[in-house]
């Protein structure tokens, strides 16, 4: 059973490329799309300049198995935290089983400019990679982004994932460039939407769509969906004075669900 599990990694998880350093329970439900989503505290993995959008202080931590694989798992925490026009931001992902073990650590900085209303950011990712009895490798990326408040209510983002175009093991398309723009907009204090177009430098470009409605203060519904491959998605969130509990689904037409669980801690600033 290891033996097959090792043979799957190999061939599903696309060339040890870090597919999912960017998938967590509390960007799932939205399909990855709040590139500039400023209700989503993790959202500076897709875009480092979002962090500054953060509000006060949040942290949190998710487990998820790829379409429930059995012996694949994926765990990590993100947090982050904005004061006056920075933000910080910080991720540790650990993805495989004991034969195989992808693991990324990540550190976030960010800040606006021009009246709040201009921010860019950095993401540093840690790259390990770790194989039983043949060894361990390691590299680093740089992500870079930036993102525009054109109205109070609608905003707009972009960036570029490993634009320094990182090696492992000497295999420079091992660790994908990955560029995105999207547009978040907020429809009422209660939804928000949010759209993206990603291009991954391998594959052709992907359409992701996402929406957050806020029931009340106490329950938070999510949806999206992203194109090539087609892939459904709902989210929830259950807030309980400074805690919440997490939960989405990803539905992939082939290869079947996959559910995502997660807590989180909140220390909110308030508006300025």
């Amino acid at each position: 059973m290891k033996s097959l599990i090792f043979v799957l990694l190999l061939s599903f998880n696309l060339f040890s490329a870090f597919e999912l350093q960017t998938e967590n329970v509390f960007l799932a439900g939205t399909a990855g799309s709040g590139l500039s989503q400023k209700e989503l505290f993790s959202s500076f993995l897709l875009n480092p300049a979002s962090s500054a959008l953060i509000d006060g202080v949040h942290l949190g931590i998710g487990y998820f198995s790829p379409f429930s694989f059995k012996g694949l798992h994926n765990a990590g925490m993100v947090g982050g935290l904005r004061w006056g026009q920075n933000g910080l931001g910080g991720a540790f992902s650990s993805f495989g089983s004991d034969l195989y073990r992808e693991s990324v650590i990540t550190f976030n900085s960010s800040r606006l400019f021009i009246n709040k209303r201009f921010g860019v950011g950095v993401n540093f990712h840690l790259y390990s990679l770790e194989v039983k009895n043949y060894g361990s490798a390691y590299s680093y990326g740089v992500d870079a982004g930036a993102l525009y408040k054109i109205t109070e209510y609608f905003y707009t983002g972009f960036s570029v994932r490993n634009l320094n175009q990182p090696r492992l093991n000497g295999h420079s398309e091992e660790i994908p460039v990955v560029t995105s723009l999207g547009f978040a907009g907020v429809v009422d204090d209660h939804f928000s939407i949010s759209i993206a177009i990603q291009k991954d430098g391998r594959f052709a470009p992907a359409f992701l769509m996402g929406l957050v409605f806020l029931v009340n203060q106490s329950f938070a519904f999510q949806s999206g969906f992203s194109t090539y491959p087609a892939i459904p998605s709902i989210g929830f969130r259950f807030q309980r004075k400074r805690l919440a509990a997490h939960y989405a689904l990803k539905y992939h037409f082939e290869l079947g669900a996959t559910h995502f669980w997660g807590i989180s801690f909140n220390l909110p600033k308030g508006k300025e």
